[in-house]
């Protein structure tokens, strides 16, 4: 699959992995986000060199920038014991994705920036017009896919135009979500 297939695709992709995720066990909230991953050339020398160069210069920045998913996940174990990220791999593994997952260490009082750190590191992309602009396209194919699915007659194209976000919370836990809920209100 070429780079501008796998963009197109990922809305869906990512659809896919996180109601592999909300099925989990323990799973309270998580943050999913589309970013993009620079594909490093093992060339050397003067031609890698000029090929950045000339990457650096368009907007669409073909072939360099390849779509991901990363997520931040909290999950609520029943025991207390800290989560082990095999059930992660096994559900996500079934997706056709490539993951690396770690646990956070145990966040204790005064050392809140390091559990907080991989989160930013998630959300970072939330803004970016480049991933965003794939994004769109990403969702309005998928659109487009789910139409000729289901329509005979097609709609015309700009019906179809739609915007997804980059970053998505999704609250998965009754308990959690009564507790927000209480939170709020």
């Amino acid at each position: 699959m070429s780079c501008d297939d796998l963009w197109l695709s990922i809305c869906q992709k990512r659809d896919e992995c996180d109601e592999k995720i909300k099925k989990m066990k323990g799973v309270a909230f998580f943050f999913s986000s589309v970013v993009a991953l620079e594909k490093r050339s093992k060339e050397k020398g003067e031609k890698a060199n000029s090929q950045e160069q000339e990457d650096d210069q368009n907007d669409e920045l073909p072939e360099k920038y390849w779509p991901a998913i990363t997520y931040w996940i909290a999950v609520q174990s029943s025991n207390g014991m800290r989560v082990s990220t095999v059930p992660l791999h096994s559900a996500l593994l079934q997706t056709g994705m490539e993951i690396t997952a770690k646990t956070l260490p145990v966040c204790k009082r005064g050392g809140e920036e390091e559990s907080w750190a991989p989160l930013r590191t998630t959300l970072k992309d939330h803004n970016n017009h480049f991933i965003q602009t794939k994004v769109d396209k990403s969702f309005s194919y998928s659109l487009q896919l789910l139409q000729d699915q289901l329509i005979e007659e097609p709609l015309e194209s700009r019906a179809l135009h739609a915007s997804e976000r980059v970053v998505r919370l999704q609250v998965v836990g009754t308990s959690f979500t009564a507790k927000l809920r209480d939170k709020l209100y």
